[in-house]
């Protein structure tokens, strides 16, 4: 079972060009429409001081029982567009998205990953783990520069490169850590945990596995995924969220573990047929 997805935003003054992201719309038929509004309103709020925070949490029936009970409007994008009209302070991204699922239980996991992911207000990092997560990801990335291996633009992911910051939908802003292509796309999402399970570290596993969910439907070839992980191997802490990379991800490789990296590079370098230098992989 799959339901195309909008962004519903917040846009007061259509003229600034300001909007804040506060919710989802599932259409998993035409006539079951799931709304998903944000509790945390305060950068609506910021936006317009007059919008009414009770006005925007009763959108989540309002745009259900008002669409389905218009049973002319036949069509998706049909939808799309009278809710538009009907609501001119709300702006909806192009239904292009969409979730696969094959259980309430999975259908409910998606739609909370991606409200966390694209719509809840993201929380403050300490400086410790960005520095750390930042490492991380450039450690890699050097290696990869190092052995010709990276890309400086999107499109050179068709010459057998790896690509960093890879976009996968510029509307939803998601983009893979990394990326290669070889017959079929490849994602490699990078996780440290050497800083703790902080809850926007929970969060951000929960933001990995939408990206490798998402790539996986991109197209019909589908997508293979690639976990590299710091600091879980010792941290009993982990192990669910591991569990939870490994619905996901193909492969898990641990960045500590010095067998694991050298598969990883390994994997990478037969994928786009590249050799490997030598070179010694600190952490």
């Amino acid at each position: 079972m799959h339901a195309p997805f909008a962004i519903i935003k917040i846009q007061p003054y259509k003229n600034r060009g300001e909007n804040v992201n506060i919710g989802l719309i599932f259409w998993r038929s035409l006539h079951d429409i799931d709304v998903r509004i944000t509790n945390n309103l305060r950068k609506a709020k910021a936006l317009d001081g007059n919008i009414s925070l009770h006005v925007l949490k009763k959108l989540k029936d309002r745009i259900p029982d008002m669409v389905t009970t218009l049973e002319m409007f036949e069509s998706i994008d049909m939808q799309h567009a009278l809710i538009s009209n009907l609501f001119p302070y709300i702006e909806l991204s192009d239904p292009d998205g969409r979730i696969t699922y094959q259980s309430e239980a999975e259908y409910e996991r998606k739609v909370e990953m991606m409200m966390q992911s694209i719509v809840e207000p993201a929380k403050k990092k300490s400086a410790n783990r960005t520095v750390d997560q930042t490492k991380l990801i450039s450690d890699i990335k050097l290696t990869f520069d190092y052995y010709g291996w990276l890309g400086k633009r999107k499109q050179d992911i068709d010459k057998h490169m790896v690509v960093h910051k890879y976009p996968l939908d510029d509307s939803l802003d998601m983009t893979a850590d990394f990326a290669l292509m070889n017959g079929r796309l490849n994602v490699i999402e990078v996780m440290d945990f050497r800083a703790g399970l902080s809850a926007p570290k929970r969060n951000e596993v929960r933001s990995k596995a939408l990206v490798y969910d998402f790539a996986k439907h991109l197209d019909n070839k589908g997508a293979t995924g690639i976990s590299v992980i710091a600091g879980a191997l010792d941290n009993p802490d982990a192990k669910p969220y591991i569990k939870l990379l490994e619905r996901y991800a193909d492969d898990i490789f641990h960045y500590e573990a010095q067998g694991d990296l050298n598969l990883f590079m390994q994997k990478v370098s037969k994928a786009i047929d590249r050799p490997i230098i030598e070179l010694p992989f600190g952490n």
